[in-house]
């Protein structure tokens, strides 16, 4: 009888308090289960390797066996990132799953894989978490990396985001800035973005339907292409790192 799987993973640099923690990923995993009628056997967890270290992820590499034994029904997982980071690793595993008949389900970036039209997706999908990966800026890894080691905290909150926990003395003065976590209403808009980007739509017409919709940036009245980058690079590097 075939069962169902979830698959998990941190880095060793992740920040969990910004929205992807393991309980977060497993919480998900079970949620979109039970949406289905369906119930996870078991969730493969790889906890502080990155998702570039293949060989490591020992948790990734049993789910495969599972895969080619023919045991799999379904995979459910938060992001197509938390089991590939490139091109190539996640064309490969959707072949697998494709060759051995198993659904996978994404609760960030879900689509069909399977099919002519699934492929399609699959090229542009694999294309889009390579070049975020790629493209994410230097300044936004060493900031975070500054701000674990100094417990500072954003000055302006990254857009999709909200301040929580935020602490005052006596006198109303900020002793401490707060947590970050996923603001329900903007985060949607950001994975509209990158939705829209995934699906072949420049950024200039990403900003431009953006504006003729009313939905105002955080700064400025109206959203321009390099707002767009940078808001989805930093959303994604602070979701999948």
């Amino acid at each position: 009888m075939k069962k169902s799987y979830g698959i998990a993973r941190v880095s060793t640099g992740k920040q969990v308090k910004f929205g992807a923690s393991l309980d977060m990923q497993n919480a998900t995993i079970c949620k979109m289960a039970n949406a289905n009628d369906d119930t996870v056997e078991h969730i493969f967890v790889d906890e502080g390797v990155s998702g570039g270290e293949t060989i490591k992820r020992i948790e990734y590499s049993k789910l495969k066996e599972l895969i080619r034994s023919g045991i799999v029904k379904n995979i459910y997982t938060y992001h197509m990132s938390r089991y590939g980071r490139n091109f190539e690793e996640l064309q490969q595993f959707w072949k697998l799953c494709e060759k051995n008949n198993v659904m996978i389900f994404h609760d960030q970036d879900h689509f069909d894989y399977r099919g002519t039209m699934g492929k399609f997706m699959r090229n542009i999908m694999g294309t889009m978490a390579e070049f975020i990966k790629d493209t994410a800026s230097d300044t936004t890894a060493s900031t975070l990396q500054s701000m674990k080691h100094s417990k500072r905290k954003y000055s302006v909150t990254p857009y999709g985001y909200r301040v929580i926990n935020e602490k005052k003395d006596e006198e109303g003065k900020i002793v401490y800035k707060g947590d970050i976590e996923l603001c329900p209403e903007e985060s949607e808009v950001v994975k509209g973005m990158i939705s829209a980007l995934a699906g072949g739509i420049s950024l200039s017409k990403i900003a431009d339907g953006l504006n003729k919709r009313g939905i105002k940036p955080r700064r400025g009245k109206q959203w321009a292409h390099s707002q767009i980058a940078s808001v989805i690079s930093t959303f994604t590097s602070l979701q999948e790192k």
